[in-house]
């Protein structure tokens, strides 16, 4: 499905039409990051950060730096800092 120059969805059939797949763009649907959506709704575990600048998937230690976040205020930072010091 695409709507506006966009792609909202793409629908996949496999094996012979028994299973059908379904990709979805949520940003197109709801149109806040999933951390704004995850407090718009009463869940259990709420979306948190990442260190989306980390490029060592073996990575081992503490927190890594503020700068390898990114999107995050420092007081965010401190604050995910404090959930790990124990």
């Amino acid at each position: 499905m695409i709507h506006k120059s966009r792609i909202v969805s793409c629908k996949f059939n496999l094996y012979g039409n028994k299973y059908q797949l379904t990709f979805m763009d949520s940003y197109l649907l709801l149109t806040n990051s999933l951390k704004d959506l995850g407090k718009s709704f009463p869940i259990e575990s709420q979306k948190n950060i990442f260190p989306f600048l980390l490029n060592n998937i073996n990575y081992k230690g503490k927190i890594p730096d503020y700068k390898l976040f990114s999107n995050i205020s420092i007081e965010e930072y401190n604050n995910y800092k404090k959930q790990f010091i124990g």
